[in-house]
C-alpha cells in the first residue's frame, strides 16, 4: 500500500446500479430480457418475477432495464414513444400490518412528485384513504337507584312534612281548611299526580300500538317491540327521567369526528389503486410497480406479504382501460420464499414452486457473477473505496482472503460491497496502521474471533492459507488489537489478561497451566491479574480463590514472577468468606501456598488459614460439634504436611505451637479423635489445660461411645491427671462387670481402652482392686466366649488377650479358681470358664494371641512380675512362661528389673536360652546404675555373677562395680572368716579374681591368709578347698612379703605331714612361692621333713613339689649342718631292694641331691659333691 498522511476511505452505498459492472454482461442480458417483457406486456396487468439469491443484483437489473427502456423510447418513432416510471415499494422498510393503505399512500406520494400528475385528484383520493368524517349524537341521562329514588322523594316532601307536624298545623281552633297541613297535603297530592302521569307517559313511549295497555304497563323489558325497534323504558328509568327534569341531568351532544380507518378492504383497494394509476397512465406514460426486498422479510411474514402482492395483481378487470393496467416486478430469493411458504402452509416444496409459477406471468433468473467477474468487480470497488491506495499484491491478497472465507458459496455484488466497506471502515478507524490483508482476515474470521478470542492463542485454528495470505509477522497482535479494539501494544495483554484469569481461577491440569509461560508478556500480566482480582475472588468465589492459590504454586516459574500474586492472595485472605466445616476438605488447595512462601509468609498464611477456619464455625461455642472438630483436624493435618514440605521440623512445630484449638469441649474431642493415628498431635498446639468439663465429657463418652473415647483419649491423656484416670478405670470396670455386651465391635472398643486406662491410673491400688472385682465377677468369661465365636482377627485377639492378661496378672500368673457361674447375670458361664482354664493350664493359645498378651505385659511393665510368677511356680504358669518368651522375642525393648534378673537368672537362662542376651542387654541399658547397685552381694545366687562378667552395659558395669567395691571394703576378720567358713564371699572373690584379676587390700588379706595358712599347717583347721584365689587376690608386689611371712610362720609350728598336705592342697601357689633359700634351717626342718613324710606316704603333690623346687632345696640343704642332714636321712631311710627306681624314696633322694649311703667323716664333702652333682643334673 502506498504511503499516506492520513487514512481515508469512501463508502459505496448499497444502491441498485444502472450499469453492468461485470465483464460477462450477465446483468445486462437479464435487464434486456426484462425490458423486452415490460414492453411486450404493455397494456395488460402482468407480473414478472426476478428470481435470484439475495444480493445477486436483482435491483440493479431493474435499474438497467429502466435505462434500456428510456434508451429505446428515445430511439422509437413519436407515435410509439412510451415513458416508463418505476415505483419501488420496499417491503423490508415498511413492515406493517396495513399493507394496502401504506402502499396506496406511498404510491400517491410518489405520483405527486411526477410531472403531469393530477395532484388535486390525487389529494382527494389521499384524503379518502387516510380520513373519514363521522357525525355522532350522544344522550346522557342519570338513572337513580331504588334507594336513591326514595331519598330524593323524601327530601322533596320534607318541608311539607315539617309544616304538617308543626304546632300550628295541629291546633284544633284553626279551621280545617285553614291549617297549613291541609295546604301541604293538597300540594303533595298535585305533585304525586303530575309525577305519576309523566312516569306512565314515559313507560308507554316507544311501545308498539299492537300491545295491550296491560302488557305495556307490566310487560318485561327486552320483550317488547320488533327487532330493531327502540327499547321501552323501565319503571325505574321513567321515574329517574321524570325527576331529572328538575336537576337538568339529561344532556344531548352532537359531535363531528374524523376517523382514520385501519386498512381498506380488498374491493376498496382495487378500485382506489386503479383510480390512482389512472391519474398518470396514458398510452405514452406507463407505471411499473416493483415490490422489492420480499426475501428480506422474516419467514413468519412472507406468506402475508405474498398474499398482499397477489392483491395488486388481482385488480385487473376486462372493462378496465389501458390507464388502469400495470406491470408488477417482484425480485425474490426462491429458497427463502419456498421455505417460508412451506412452513406456513405445511405443504411440500413442489407445491410452493407451483405457487410461485402461478404468481407470475414470466420469471427471469438472475445468476451470481462468475469468479472472474467477481475478482474484477472486487478490485474495481476496492479502488473506488480506497481511492487507488491499494497495490496489486495487497488487493489480490484481500480478495483471496474474502474468496476463501466464502467457501463454496456463490459471491454476490452486495456481499463484495459490504465486505469492502467494512475493510475500509476498519482501516480508516486504525489510521492505516494495520495492513489491509490483516483487516480482511479479521473480517473473514470476525465471528469466530469475537466469539472465542482464545483462537488467537491457537494459530492452527485459523486456516493456514488465510495466514499465508495475510503474510504479516505481527498478524496475531493486530488481530488481537482488532478483536479488543485496543492499541496493538496492549492487544495481546488484553487477550492474555482474561485468559490468565480464566486459567488461574479454574482447576486445570499442570500441563495446560504451564503452557501459559510460552505466551509473550505473560509475566507482566500475571501480577496485574492477581493484584486486580484477588480481593474480588475472596469476596465472591472461594473456588476461584483456591484455584488461584493452587495454580500459582504449581506454575513452573521463578519466585519473582510469583511474588505479586502471592502477596495479593495473602493480603486478601482476611476477606475470604468462611464455609461450613463439612466443606473445608474441598478447599485444601489453599494450603498449596506454603510451597511458595518463606518462613514469615508461612507464619502469616498459617494465621490466615486458622482465621478462615474460625469464620466457618458457629459463634455459639455450644453448637460446635465433634464432627466439626474432626474436620478441623483433617484440615490442620493437611496444613502440617504442607508446612513440613517447605519448612524445617522446628519451624513447623513452632507454627503449630502458635495455633490455638477453637473453644468447645465437643469440638476438642472431635479434634483429638480426628488427629489420632495421624502425625498430628493435640499437644502440638497452644498448650491446653485440664478442665472439669472435659473430664466429665470424656467420662460420659467412656461408657456411651467407646471408640470416640479410645481415639480422643490417646490425644487428650495429658489433660487428665492420675485421679481422673483412676476414676475412669473404676467406672469402666463397673460398666464391664454390670453390662452384658453382645456386640463384638463394642467389646473390641472396651478392651482397647481398658488396659490403657489401667496402666495410667494414678492410684494403682484402687485400680487393681476394681480390676480384681471385675475378674472375679466372671464377666471376662462371657467376653471370651463372644470372642471365640468371632471371626479370627484383630478384634477377637484383642478381646481374648486383654481378658487373659487381666486374669493372669491379678492371680499370680495362674488360672482363677473354679467358681459356680451357672446363675451368672450374663447366663451360664460354666463352659466358658472351663474352656479358658484349660487353655491357660496347657498354654493352648495361638502365637498372635500370645504376642498380644506379651505386648500388654510390656506395656504394663509387668514383665518382672510375670517372671517372678513363673519362677515361683513353673508348673502352673505355662501360659505366663510362653508370654514371657514372646515378650522377649517380639518386644525389642523387653527389660525386666535388675533384681528380677539376678534373682531368677538361672530360671530365665533355662527359659529363654539364646534370647537371654536380649533382656540382659536391654536391662543393662535401660535402668539407672543405682538400680543395679541395689542388692546385697551375698544374696546373689546361681550363675549370674559368673555368666555376665564380660557385659559392658552401664547397668552391668555398676552391678560388678558394686560387688568389687564390696569385696574391697571387707575387713581382715571378715576375709579370714570367709576363708575359714568358705562362704559366698569366698565364692564371689574367687569369681571376680578369675574374671577380672581382682586384688584386695594387702594387709587385710595377708592377715586372713596367714591365719588360715597357719591353721592348716598346725591342723587346727582342716580344708581341702582351693584357696589359691586368696593368694591371687593379693597384689603382685605384696605376694613376696606374704610368702616370706608364711615361711616365718613355720618356725614356731610343729609342722606335720598332714599340715603340709593341707597347705599344699589349699595354697599350692603360695607354697610354690615360699623363699626356701632365705631360711635354710626352717626349710630343712619345717618343709623338707614334712614333705618327705608326706611323700613316703604317697602324697604325690609333696614329691612333685620337692622335684619342682629341687635346686632351691639343695641350695638350702647345703647351708644346714650335718645334724640336720642326718635327720633328713633318717626320716628318708635307706632304700630297700623292693623300692622301685621310680618310687617315692628314690625320687626324693634324687630331688634333694642326697646319696643313699654315706660315712660320717666324709659326709659333708660327700653331700656337697652330691649336691653339686644334683644341681648340675637338675640344671
Amino acid at each position: 500500500m502506498k504511503d499516506f498522511v492520513g487514512a481515508r476511505r469512501k463508502i459505496i452505498l448499497d444502491r441498485p446500479t444502472g450499469n453492468d459492472s461485470f465483464s460477462g454482461g450477465g446483468h445486462a442480458r437479464t435487464a434486456g430480457s426484462l425490458a423486452s417483457l415490460i414492453y411486450s406486456f404493455d397494456g395488460t396487468t402482468t407480473a414478472i418475477g426476478l428470481e435470484g439469491r439475495w444480493g445477486s443484483g436483482k435491483s440493479s437489473i431493474v435499474e438497467i432495464a429502466q435505462k434500456q427502456l428510456e434508451s429505446d423510447a428515445a430511439r422509437a418513432p413519436a407515435d410509439e414513444k412510451r415513458a416508463y416510471q418505476i415505483f419501488t415499494f420496499d417491503l423490508w422498510t415498511v413492515q406493517t400490518g396495513n399493507f394496502r393503505r401504506t402502499f396506496l399512500e406511498q404510491l400517491i406520494s410518489w405520483l405527486e412528485a411526477l410531472p403531469g400528475a393530477n395532484k388535486s385528484k390525487l389529494a382527494t383520493i389521499y384524503d379518502s384513504i387516510t380520513n373519514r368524517t363521522v357525525h355522532t349524537r350522544t344522550e346522557n341521562t342519570k338513572q337513580f337507584s331504588k334507594f336513591g329514588l326514595l331519598v330524593v322523594i323524601f327530601l322533596l316532601l320534607l318541608p311539607l312534612i315539617y309544616i304538617w307536624l308543626s304546632p300550628i298545623g295541629l291546633k284544633a281552633e284553626v279551621p280545617l281548611f285553614g291549617r297549613p297541613a291541609f295546604g301541604a297535603f293538597g300540594l303533595i297530592g298535585l305533585m304525586v299526580v303530575a309525577t305519576t302521569w309523566n312516569v306512565v307517559r314515559l313507560r308507554l313511549k316507544d311501545q308498539p300500538p299492537s300491545r295491550s295497555l296491560w302488557h305495556k304497563l307490566v310487560g318485561e323489558r327486552g320483550k317488547t317491540g320488533a327487532a330493531g325497534a327502540s327499547r321501552p323504558m323501565s319503571w325505574l328509568e321513567a321515574v329517574s327521567r321524570t325527576l331529572s327534569v328538575f336537576s337538568k341531568d339529561a344532556e344531548t351532544t352532537n359531535i363531528d369526528q374524523r376517523v382514520r380507518e385501519v386498512d381498506p378492504s380488498q374491493h376498496e383497494f382495487e378500485e382506489t389503486f386503479k383510480d390512482i394509476i389512472s391519474q398518470f397512465q396514458t398510452e405514452q406514460q406507463r407505471i411499473i410497480v416493483v415490490i422489492d426486498n420480499v426475501d428480506r422479510l422474516p419467514a413468519s411474514r412472507i406468506a402475508e406479504a405474498w398474499s398482499n402482492i397477489r392483491s395488486i395483481l388481482a385488480s385487473e378487470r376486462p372493462r378496465d382501460g389501458v390507464d388502469k393496467k400495470v406491470t408488477v416486478i417482484v425480485p425474490y430469493d426462491r429458497d427463502h420464499i419456498v421455505e417460508a411458504l412451506k412452513a406456513h402452509d405445511k405443504v411440500g416444496a413442489l407445491a410452493q414452486d407451483d405457487v410461485l409459477r402461478k404468481s407470475f406471468d414470466a420469471i427471469l433468473f438472475v445468476a451470481p457473477p462468475v469468479i472472474a467477474d467477481a475478482s474484477a468487480f472486487f478490485r474495481q470497488k476496492l479502488d473506488e473505496v480506497m481511492e487507488h491506495e491499494v497495490d496489486n499484491d495487497a488487493a489480490y491478497r484481500v480478495f483471496k482472503i474474502f474468496d476463501l472465507s466464502r467457501g463454496n458459496e456463490a459471491t454476490t455484488p452486495r456481499q463484495i460491497i459490504a465486505f469492502i466497506n467494512a475493510i475500509a471502515a476498519l482501516w480508516e478507524q486504525w489510521g492505516g496502521t494495520i495492513p489491509l490483508p490483516t483487516v480482511a482476515l479479521f473480517l473473514a474470521k470476525r465471528d469466530s474471533l469475537v466469539g472465542d478470542p482464545g483462537i488467537l492463542r491457537r494459530p492452527s485454528e485459523i486456516d493456514e492459507r488465510l495466514r499465508d495470505l495475510a503474510a504479516e509477522p505481527d498478524l496475531f497482535t493486530h488481530l488481537a488489537a482488532l478483536t479488543y479494539n485496543v492499541d496493538a501494544q496492549f492487544a495481546l495483554q488484553v487477550l492474555l489478561h482474561g485468559r490468565i484469569e480464566q486459567i488461574f481461577t479454574s482447576r486445570v491440569d499442570e500441563k495446560e497451566l504451564n503452557n501459559i509461560v510460552s505466551a509473550p508478556g505473560w509475566d507482566a500480566i500475571l501480577p496485574d491479574v492477581y493484584r486486580d482480582n484477588a480481593a474480588g475472588w475472596a469476596v465472591t468465589s472461594i473456588s476461584q480463590f483456591k484455584n488461584a492459590a493452587r495454580n500459582l504454586a504449581l506454575l513452573n516459574a521463578g519466585t519473582a514472577q510469583k511474588l505479586e500474586g502471592k502477596r495479593a492472595l495473602l493480603g486478601s485472605f482476611s476477606t475470604l468468606g468462611g464455609v461450613l466445616p463439612t466443606l473445608w476438605k474441598d478447599h485444601t488447595d489453599l494450603i498449596s501456598l506454603y510451597q511458595i512462601c518463606d518462613v514469615d509468609e508461612s507464619r502469616t498464611l498459617t494465621q490466615e488459614l486458622i482465621a478462615w477456619l474460625d469464620r466457618g464455625l458457629s459463634r455459639d461455642i455450644s453448637e460446635r460439634t465433634s464432627a466439626d472438630g474432626e474436620e478441623w483436624a483433617e484440615f490442620l493435618l493437611a496444613m502440617q504436611e504442607g508446612m513440613a514440605a517447605q519448612l524445617s521440623s522446628d519451624q513447623t512445630t513452632q507454627f503449630l505451637k502458635e495455633t490455638a484449638i477453637p473453644a468447645g469441649v465437643d469440638f476438642l474431642i472431635g479434634v483429638a479423635y480426628g488427629a489420632d493415628e495421624t502425625s498430628l498431635q493435640v499437644n502440638a498446639f497452644t498448650q491446653l489445660s485440664r478442665s472439669n468439663e472435659l473430664v466429665t465429657e470424656l467420662q460420659s463418652r467412656l461408657t456411651s461411645d467407646h471408640w470416640t473415647f479410645h481415639h480422643a483419649w490417646n490425644q487428650l491423656a495429658h489433660l487428665t491427671n492420675g485421679t481422673d484416670v483412676t476414676k475412669f478405670t473404676e467406672v469402666l470396670s463397673t460398666h464391664i462387670k454390670d453390662t452384658k455386651i453382645e456386640e463384638g465391635g463394642i467389646l473390641h472398643a472396651v478392651h482397647s481402652v481398658y488396659p490403657r486406662l489401667f496402666m495410667k491410673a494414678g492410684d494403682q491400688k484402687a485400680a487393681s482392686a476394681s480390676r480384681k472385682q471385675l475378674v472375679d465377677s466372671g464377666s471376662f468369661y462371657h467376653h471370651f466366649s463372644i470372642a471365640e465365636k468371632m471371626k479370627a482377627g484383630d478384634a477377637a485377639t484383642t478381646i481374648i488377650a486383654n481378658c487373659l492378661f487381666a486374669i493372669l496378672d491379678s492371680n499370680q500368673g495362674k488360672a482363677l479358681p473354679v467358681k459356680d457361674l451357672q446363675a451368672h447375670p450374663f447366663g451360664n458361664l460354666t463352659a466358658a470358664q472351663e474352656a479358658l482354664r484349660n487353655k491357660i493350664g496347657t498354654a493352648d493359645f495361638s502365637e498372635p494371641l500370645l504376642n498380644r498378651v506379651a505386648s500388654l505385659v510390656s506395656q504394663h511393665r509387668a514383665l518382672s512380675a510375670w517372671i517372678s510368677y513363673a519362677a515361683n511356680d513353673p508348673s502352673s504358669t505355662l501360659t505366663v512362661q510362653k508370654a514371657i518368651v514372646q515378650a522377649v522375642r517380639t518386644v525389642s525393648s523387653s527389660s525386666p528389673l535388675p533384681a528380677t534378673i539376678w534373682t531368677h537368672h538361672d530360671f530365665l537362662k533355662g527359659l529363654l536360652g539364646a534370647d537371654m542376651a536380649t533382656i540382659l542387654e536391654n536391662s543393662g541399658k535401660r535402668f539407672k546404675p543405682e538400680e543395679w547397685e541395689n542388692f546385697e552381694p551375698l544374696d546373689l545366687g546361681g550363675t549370674v555373677v559368673a555368666d555376665n562378667a564380660q557385659r559392658q552395659e552401664p547397668g552391668w558395669l555398676a552391678f560388678y562395680g558394686k560387688i568389687d567395691h564390696w569385696l574391697l571394703d571387707q575387713e581382715a576378720t571378715r576375709l579370714q572368716e570367709a576363708l575359714f567358713e568358705e562362704d559366698a564371699l569366698l565364692s564371689l572373690l574367687q569369681q571376680r579374681v578369675m574374671d577380672v584379676d581382682l586384688t584386695l587390700i594387702p594387709d587385710r588379706l595377708k592377715t586372713a591368709i596367714s591365719a588360715h595358712f597357719s591353721a592348716l599347717l598346725n591342723q587346727t583347721h582342716t580344708s581341702t578347698a582351693d584357696m589359691n584365689v586368696a593368694w591371687r587376690a593379693m597384689p603382685m608386689n605384696s605376694r613376696t612379703g606374704l610368702a616370706q611371712d608364711a615361711l616365718d610362720l613355720l618356725a614356731p609350728i610343729a609342722v606335720q605331714a598332714n599340715g603340709m598336705k593341707a597347705v599344699m592342697t589349699s595354697y599350692s601357689e603360695l607354697t610354690d612361692s615360699l623363699p626356701l633359700t632365705k631360711r635354710p634351717d626352717i626349710t630343712a626342718r619345717k618343709i623338707v621333713l614334712p614333705l618327705i613324710a608326706a611323700g613316703l606316704d604317697d602324697f604325690e603333690p609333696a614329691i612333685a613339689y620337692l622335684e619342682r623346687r629341687s635346686s632351691e632345696l639343695m641350695q638350702a640343704l647345703m647351708q644346714v649342718d650335718a645334724a640336720q642332714l642326718g635327720e633328713i636321712r633318717e626320716h628318708l631311710g635307706e632304700p630297700h631292694e623292693e623300692d622301685e627306681p621310680t618310687g617315692a624314696r628314690w625320687r626324693i633322694y634324687s630331688a634333694l641331691g642326697l646319696p643313699p649311703t654315706q660315712s660320717d667323716a666324709g659326709a659333708k664333702g660327700t653331700i656337697k659333691s652330691t649336691a653339686e652333682t644334683a644341681g648340675t643334673s637338675n640344671g
